[in-house]
């Protein structure tokens, strides 16, 4: 369609051709979003575009047997996302068929919440797929309903927090 042909003009014949061949995530990742958008590589593209980006993985995270951090990252320190100023809420389902949720880096979620000096909530939750966490058989009915929630009730939350240390 429309989108593929958008996407071809940017790619090489060979590069376009490796993107209809990828079978995950991460290939697609590298065929199509790092080749089109100018990163260097698959851990770059990765390292800017991911709160967690710039933090030594506690795991072999991009499955090159490496395991090596991005350039700069220095000892196990959590990088950007210990910088967070503001609150912000990390929402995650266990179920996410594209995207595991130990792509946060750390096996150990509690450490990551521990990290933004109490700026940071991690939100694990059993189901939700990748997208919305849709209700029901069928999610066109709720719509969104379960994450436009829990998005409203966490600014609610910082909202009422917030007027309180003003108090």
């Amino acid at each position: 369609g429309k989108f593929a042909r958008h996407i071809k003009r940017r790619l090489s014949d060979t590069q376009f051709l490796a993107l209809l061949r990828t079978t995950h995530i991460s290939a697609l990742d590298d065929q199509a979003i790092v080749t089109y958008n100018g990163f260097e590589d698959l851990v770059h593209y990765y390292t800017e575009m991911s709160a967690m980006g710039d933090r030594e993985p506690e795991f072999n995270l991009f499955g090159d047997g490496g395991g090596t951090a991005p350039t700069g990252v220095e000892g196990r320190g959590w990088g950007r996302i210990a910088n967070v100023s503001v609150p912000f809420a990390a929402v995650h389902a266990l179920d996410d068929p594209l995207t595991a949720w130990r792509t946060i880096g750390t096996a150990d979620p509690q450490s990551l919440a521990d990290s933004g000096s109490g700026n940071v909530i991690v939100v694990l939750t059993e189901s939700g797929g990748h997208v919305g966490w849709p209700l029901g058989n069928n999610p066109a009915e709720n719509k969104w309903l379960w994450m436009s929630s829990v998005a409203g009730s966490f600014a609610n939350a910082v909202d009422t927090a917030r007027r309180k240390r003003v108090e």
